[in-house]
């Protein structure tokens, strides 16, 4: 897998997450979300739990808060609706 496809994987993934996970961005406190973005961005690119992540997100389940192993569980899970 060459890197750009790596990083269009983690991206795909993370917006997975966001979306299974009814996290949003969006929420974040008005001039923060650029920079809690990139944070995520690096740290989901860094994570090193790709196969629980991936299991994760194959079972699917909608509304379920981001599992702890994920480096951006505290993020996210901030920002459930």
């Amino acid at each position: 897998m060459g890197f750009m496809q790596f990083v269009d994987t983690r991206l795909k993934m993370m917006g997975q997450m966001l979306e299974l996970s009814s996290a949003d961005l969006t929420r974040l406190p008005y001039g923060a979300m650029d920079q809690q973005f990139r944070n995520a961005t690096y740290r989901c690119l860094g994570c090193r739990n790709t196969e629980a992540c991936t299991q994760w997100l194959n079972e699917g389940n909608p509304n379920r808060p981001v599992p702890g192993f994920c480096p951006n569980a505290e993020l996210m899970n901030s920002v459930r609706d």
